[in-house]
């Protein structure tokens, strides 16, 4: 075996180790190896250019439902299949969801909103209150959204709400998490009265302030600028204060619209 491989193996070997002096349980797990006959240093290099120039990365979706370490995945995946309106409209596997799918959100988006809503960042691992406190906060919004309950009366089909509505996508849904965890905590206590105020926004697309707010050049936007200006509107319409960032951000934001 050439050196330059000898010492990848080696330094993988190390690192198996050294995971399993620190979680001992990982020692039940599987890992998949391919092996390859050695035909020389060359031969060596285009295979390993050629296996990870066509890797296929799969889909945050699909990671989150196979990842059972990650506790953020793992609400998301109960509230799949426990919470409304997520029951039977969330896509488990793919992150993109086409318009005629029959289902509203992406279980990516879910886990992300979540995040945002208990405040964890890139942390993982939820307490129980949390995790009870995510449940009862997507259901009362689910209560005061009109739009949500008309789908699960099949008053409405996935397909329109999805190409009318902004609550029907990923910003939205990340921009009510952010939403949630303000109202959580200026609001502890009768923070689910203040939420059926979500019942007076008016969520259509065709409503001007979300083509500046959600939208960037015409299209719906998961970037951080157009979830936090989204998130904003939401609070206003709720009498929630903004943030030092989110202040400035919408100072910006109104500077421009008036230029």
């Amino acid at each position: 075996m050439h050196k330059s491989l000898l010492m990848m193996v080696n330094t993988d070997e190390q690192t198996i180790e050294a995971a399993l002096k620190e979680n001992p349980d990982l020692g039940h797990d599987n890992i998949a190896v391919v092996f390859f006959v050695d035909e020389g240093l060359k031969r060596s290099q285009q295979m390993f250019a050629d296996l990870n120039k066509h890797a296929v990365k799969p889909s945050p979706s699909l990671g989150a439902l196979y990842d059972l370490r990650d506790e953020s995945a793992e609400l998301a995946r109960y509230q799949a299949q426990h919470i409304k309106p997520f029951i039977g409209f969330t896509e488990m596997e793919k992150s993109n969801i086409s318009s005629k799918s029959s289902k509203l959100f992406t279980l990516s988006s879910l886990k992300q909103a979540n995040r945002a809503l208990l405040s964890k960042g890139m942390k993982d691992g939820f307490s129980d209150e949390e995790r009870t406190l995510s449940n009862e906060y997507w259901h009362a919004v689910f209560d005061a959204t009109p739009e949500w309950q008309m789908i699960i009366n099949k008053e409405l089909s996935p397909s329109q709400f999805r190409q009318e509505y902004i609550h029907a996508h990923g910003v939205g849904l990340h921009a009510l998490g952010s939403l949630g965890c303000a109202l959580l905590t200026a609001k502890p206590n009768d923070w689910k009265e203040t939420i059926k105020q979500l019942k007076n926004v008016d969520w259509r697309k065709s409503n001007p302030q979300w083509a500046t707010r959600s939208m960037l050049h015409g299209r719906l936007s998961k970037a951080s600028t157009n979830i936090m200006l989204t998130t904003n509107a939401l609070k206003e319409a709720l009498g929630l204060p903004l943030t030092p960032d989110e202040r400035i951000l919408e100072n910006k934001y109104i500077t421009k619209k008036e230029a």
